[in-house]
């Protein structure tokens, strides 16, 4: 069990260093100020939730990603990281 936990963290990790959040992630380019300071606290979250989850706070990586919905419900991202925390929670 611990084996299979290390070896789907070590997944986790590699797929948030090679995949990690980015401007394309929104559902729109920044067109002002506010919607870059938006797309940073989104972008922000969902690294943290990533590092996060890497390090097994699933508590904290799901905080973080809640965060990141409430900027972007619709992200693919944010709702790809909640996957990975309730398959890590073995939900």
């Amino acid at each position: 069990r611990a084996l299979d936990l290390a070896s789907r963290r070590f997944t986790l990790l590699d797929h948030h260093i090679r995949g990690p959040a980015n401007e394309s992630s929104m559902k729109h380019a920044p067109s002002s100020s506010e919607d870059r300071e938006v797309m940073d606290q989104f972008n922000a979250h969902l690294d943290r939730g990533w590092e996060l989850l890497s390090r097994g706070d699933f508590s904290g990586a799901l905080l973080s990603a809640q965060k990141s919905l409430e900027l972007d419900e619709e992200s693919p991202e944010a709702h790809n990281l909640m996957g990975y925390i309730h398959a890590a929670e073995g939900d």
